[in-house]
């Protein structure tokens, strides 16, 4: 969905202005676990990897907006710490609730997708309120 895609090499080449992006990862590390074994380093080293093509995707929104190839973005990450954010709608569900949450593929159950949906849409309302409502 970025801008400037080529429509004869990618299906999905819509003209873009704005762009809400979901990013249902845990966000930052706690600085907490000390994986010892050789299945924790490896499940680390991937995440470390994925952070960091998160950072460079997050790198190239912003330098869009900078360069007016879009009019704004609001990157939406369900691990967002709580205080950071600028509006709290009623009903906020806290980071805590959901952050541990497994990406294991398991069946959700209805009280977790709730949660889940429901932050993601609390967040996504705070930030749009604040970074593309705000003029």
């Amino acid at each position: 969905m970025e801008p400037g895609r080529d429509p004869y090499i990618s299906e999905i080449s819509h003209p873009t202005r704005v762009i809400i992006a979901s990013d249902a990862s845990a966000g930052q590390y706690s600085g907490n676990d000390f994986p010892a074994n050789w299945a924790a380093r490896m499940a680390q080293s991937f995440n470390s990897v994925m952070r960091k093509v998160n950072d460079a995707t997050k790198r190239r929104l912003h330098k869009q907006a900078e360069q007016g190839e879009i009019d704004g973005f609001v990157y939406v990450n369900l691990g967002q710490i709580d205080a950071q954010l600028p509006i709290k709608a009623p009903g906020w569900i806290s980071r805590e609730a959901v952050v541990d949450y497994p990406t294991d593929f398991s069946a959700m159950s209805a009280a977790n997708i709730t949660a889940l949906s429901g932050r993601g849409e609390s967040i996504t309302r705070s930030l749009v309120t604040m970074y593309l409502l705000s003029d």
